[in-house]
C-alpha cells in the first residue's frame, strides 16, 4: 500500500495505473485500512550524531471512527529531499524536484494500530 501511494505521489506509469492506484486508496479508506509508516530509530551511544539502529516500519491500521474529510481544490507540490543519513528519495525511486499529486485530500480520524512489519533496516 505505502509503495502505491508513493507511486501515485510520483506521477505512476500512466493515467490507467494513477486511476487504479486511486481506487485503491478510496477503497482501503472505505473499508477503514490505513497502513502508517515509521522510522524507529536509536541514538548511537559512541557517537550521538549517529544512529545505532535504524528501520522503517509499516503497521496497519483500522479506522474507528471518522471525523471528516473532503477533497484538496487546488495544485499542491510535494518535495522530498536526500539527506545524507535519511536518502529517502533515493531510497524509494522518486524523481527530483517537486511530485504533483494527482489527487489531493485531507481527513481527520481516529484508529487503533496492529503490530509492525519491518520493510527496511539500515545495515
Amino acid at each position: 500500500m505505502v509503495r502505491n501511494i508513493v507511486r501515485l505521489l510520483s506521477g505512476g506509469e500512466n493515467i490507467a495505473d494513477n486511476l487504479r492506484l486511486s481506487a485503491n486508496l478510496v477503497n482501503d479508506l472505505e473499508e477503514g485500512r490505513v497502513p502508517m509508516v515509521f522510522l524507529k530509530q536509536f541514538r548511537d551511544v559512541v557517537n550521538p550524531d549517529l544512529a545505532c539502529y535504524q528501520a522503517i516500519i509499516e503497521a496497519p491500521c483500522r479506522m474507528v471512527n471518522f471525523r471528516g474529510g473532503g477533497l484538496i481544490h487546488r495544485d499542491l507540490d510535494v518535495t522530498v529531499h536526500d539527506f545524507a543519513s535519511h536518502p529517502i528519495r533515493r531510497d524509494l525511486g522518486l524523481a527530483e524536484g517537486p511530485l504533483r499529486p494527482v489527487l489531493s485530500f485531507w481527513c481527520e480520524f481516529d484508529f487503533e494500530i496492529g503490530f509492525g512489519t519491518e520493510i527496511w533496516r539500515s545495515e
